[in-house]
């Protein structure tokens, strides 16, 4: 696994992702969770997740959830981000994400 830059949050995100390489084939939505998160990057761990090529484009909606302490707020709404997969371990099902603009 590769070490990456920054401070890592250890949260637990629901996210759903999917490809946006037609090469590869795998257009539909995953469920997963995103764990281990920094500015730069993030691991999603999914039960459904299949080989993805490497440097593949994801489409990324996080669901926040709601802070205890912010009670008077509206829940979050989802956010929306792009990556792109840097490594993939198939038998633990996690894959490393790199954000990008």
């Amino acid at each position: 696994m590769e070490k990456r830059k920054g401070t890592r949050q250890e949260a637990r995100v629901p996210v759903s992702f999917k490809c946006r390489d037609i090469q590869d084939q795998n257009l539909v939505w995953h469920m997963g969770e995103a764990i281990d998160i920094s500015v730069d990057g993030m691991q999603i761990i999914s039960n459904s997740l299949g080989r993805i090529a490497l440097a593949s484009k994801l489409e990324i909606l996080c669901f926040p959830k709601k802070d205890r302490q912010s009670f008077y707020i509206q829940d979050p709404a989802p956010v929306q981000m792009t990556g792109r997969v840097k490594w993939q371990d198939l038998e633990n099902k996690i894959i490393g994400i790199e954000l990008i603009p």
